[in-house]
């Protein structure tokens, strides 16, 4: 199988890799493509090589243009997360390599796929008229999620919009209601932070009366 790591996924993936034995083209300035180059540009040069395309934009399907030029150009394309870092999107690509090689081998041009943080793979729809759908689409009303934290407590969580993508390809939580839960758990955690503080009058008319959590029954009576 060889492969082209894209700018968006990091020349460090590409050169790791490399250091396994992988053919693996990647963007540098005395690379096959240089950085900058226009994704319209390099696309045609990689599929006549037969290379598999991983890239980290997840909006490289967006336009109708560049996905004309995949369509066109009997492109293989995978989508791969965003936000992870070199060794935590190393370890995925490694984790699906038997199902990348599989598609890469088998599957008619054109095709991509989506692959999601826990490692599913969801074929993605290249045709034109999916583009024209999905701008088309009336925007979603916003999800109201219930999850359970790590301290057993159920937490209404919302988030701002769930795209299509997310949902229809499997991705799992989406990025905004992650970031969500995040910071839900973070305020849980100082908030039980500051219930375990001697607080005192100066803290009460900032946070409120909250609970004075005593040492002992000496310690109480001081406060």
């Amino acid at each position: 199988m060889k492969l082209f790591v894209d700018e968006d996924t990091g020349a460090s993936v590409g050169r790791a890799l490399r250091q396994v034995g992988v053919d693996c083209a990647l963007v540098a300035r005395d690379g096959f493509v240089t950085p900058g180059t226009p994704d319209i540009e390099w696309i045609p040069r990689i599929t006549r090589e037969n290379r598999l395309i991983l890239s980290r934009n997840s909006q490289m399907l967006a336009p109708r243009f560049e996905r004309q030029i995949l369509i066109e150009n009997k492109a293989a394309l995978v989508l791969l997360p965003q936000h992870l870092s070199a060794l935590a999107l190393l370890r995925l690509i490694l984790s699906r390599w038997d199902c990348l090689e599989l598609a890469w081998q088998t599957e008619t041009r054109p095709f991509a796929f989506r692959v999601a943080l826990n490692g599913h793979l969801k074929r993605e729809d290249l045709s034109l008229d999916s583009v024209r759908h999905r701008s088309s689409a009336a925007p979603r009303r916003p999800r109201v999620r219930r999850l359970r934290t790590a301290r057993g407590k159920n937490q209404m969580v919302e988030n701002d919009w769930i795209s299509d993508v997310d949902d229809r390809h499997g991705v799992g939580e989406s990025e905004a209601v992650r970031d969500q839960v995040a910071l839900a758990l973070a305020a849980e955690e100082i908030a039980d932070a500051i219930r375990k503080l001697h607080v005192r009058d100066g803290i009460d008319d900032v946070f409120g009366k909250l609970p004075v959590v005593a040492a002992d029954e000496d310690e109480a009576d001081r406060l």
